[in-house]
């Protein structure tokens, strides 16, 4: 199960209901068990590797969609050169740090989210280990650097801790 063993927490309430009313329905035309879908999706915890030009919007996705607890990893600053490809970010957030930013815009997005960040570069297999903790039920990696190795890291310590990545 990609999202997760079910953990205690509240069900919908009413706003979450109404908010994500278009997938529940979705959800019941799959004959799919529409509240427990998005309960999983409420209850899972997701890491993020990167909030560049992938991740940024990858973000969107998982909070539009209600994935309840991101968190984001990533060390740069918002650069003009980010504006043309990276659009959560505007010219008002150059130099900020991109997780700070998305942590604010998200927030705005979906209150009903949780989002955590660290401020750090994962340039070691160590630092993969680090960040990459049992609590997470998917770990998502669009970090375009060290080129390869990241991948590396992050896929060696996925598997030794049985965690679904993609990137």
């Amino acid at each position: 199960d990609i999202i997760g063993e079910d953990k205690e927490t509240e069900g919908l309430t009413p706003l979450e209901e109404k908010r994500y009313q278009q997938q529940l329905h979705f959800f019941s035309l799959l004959n799919l068990k529409p509240k427990e879908i998005q309960m999983k999706l409420k209850k899972a915890k997701i890491l993020l590797i990167g909030v560049g030009g992938g991740g940024s919007q990858i973000i969107m996705s998982c909070a539009g969609l209600g994935i309840g607890n991101i968190t984001i990893i990533d060390y740069d600053s918002v650069s003009l050169s980010n504006l043309n490809r990276q659009i959560m970010y505007s010219e008002n957030d150059i130099n900020r740090f991109k997780v700070k930013v998305i942590k604010e815009k998200i927030e705005e997005l979906n209150p009903h989210i949780n989002i955590s960040y660290f401020i750090d570069k994962v340039d070691s297999l160590e630092k993969a280990n680090q960040y990459i903790t049992g609590e997470y039920d998917l770990v998502i990696c669009t970090a375009d650097g060290p080129v390869y190795k990241i991948y590396e890291w992050v896929n060696e310590v996925c598997i030794k801790k049985d965690i679904p990545w993609v990137s």
